[in-house]
């Protein structure tokens, strides 16, 4: 997710392939960060841990972003159409918490 936030050329390298699903492949990972902007949270299956789908939203806060808040939820008991509307309320609650980080001085 965090990644996401970062410029092609920032982008540089994948990271270790943790599971089959890691995204390994360089033009795969920029076009997955480049999905993740258009929607405005990241959605992953099993690229981090098998049997695990994770959404995650980046706290806009500082530039680039260094928070998140994820969700993770089993891949056996969640369907596509389920995490992606986890994703909306996630980002919608990142950002009222980037806001409210604002009025309390904190960037």
């Amino acid at each position: 997710m965090l990644r996401a936030e970062l410029t092609r050329e920032e982008v540089a390298d994948p990271l270790p392939a943790l599971t089959g699903n890691t995204l390994v492949s360089l033009e795969v990972l920029h076009e997955a960060c480049a999905a993740t902007r258009e929607r405005g949270c990241a959605a992953e299956v099993e690229e981090s841990a098998p049997g695990v789908r994770c959404v995650a939203a980046v706290v806009p806060c500082r530039l680039p972003g260094t928070d998140a808040i994820s969700c993770s939820m089993p891949v056996d008991q969640t369907t596509d159409a389920q995490a992606r509307e986890t994703g909306e309320p996630l980002a919608e609650a990142t950002t009222d918490l980037a806001h409210r980080l604002r009025r309390a001085g904190i960037r």
